[in-house]
C-alpha cells in the first residue's frame, strides 16, 4: 500500500515539425509495470496540430485531447486501485 499519493497531469511537447506530443507526468514517480524501472513520463504517442488551419484540424485536436484525458482518468483509476505504479 503507498502512502504518498500520485499526481497524474496531461502535458504538452512541442515539437519541430509544428506538431505538439502528448504525454502524462506522473509525480513522485511511479515503478513502470512492464520495466520495472521508474519512470515519471509516459508518452502516449498522441499528437497535435500546433497551429490548426481548419476546423478539421481543429476538431480532430479536441478528439485527442479527449482521448489522452480518458487515458489521463484510467491512469488515475489503476493507481487508485494499486495496479499500475
Amino acid at each position: 500500500m503507498t502512502l504518498t499519493c500520485t499526481n497524474v497531469t496531461l502535458r504538452q511537447k512541442a515539437l519541430r515539425n509544428d506538431r505538439i506530443s502528448l504525454y502524462l507526468d506522473y509525480y513522485p514517480a511511479i515503478r513502470n509495470p512492464y520495466t520495472m524501472k521508474m519512470s515519471r513520463r509516459e508518452f502516449l504517442g498522441i499528437y497535435l496540430y500546433a497551429k490548426p488551419r481548419n476546423e478539421q484540424q481543429r476538431m480532430f485536436n479536441q478528439e485527442m485531447l479527449n482521448k489522452a484525458e480518458a487515458i489521463r482518468c484510467i491512469r488515475v483509476q489503476s493507481l487508485i486501485n494499486e495496479e499500475f505504479g
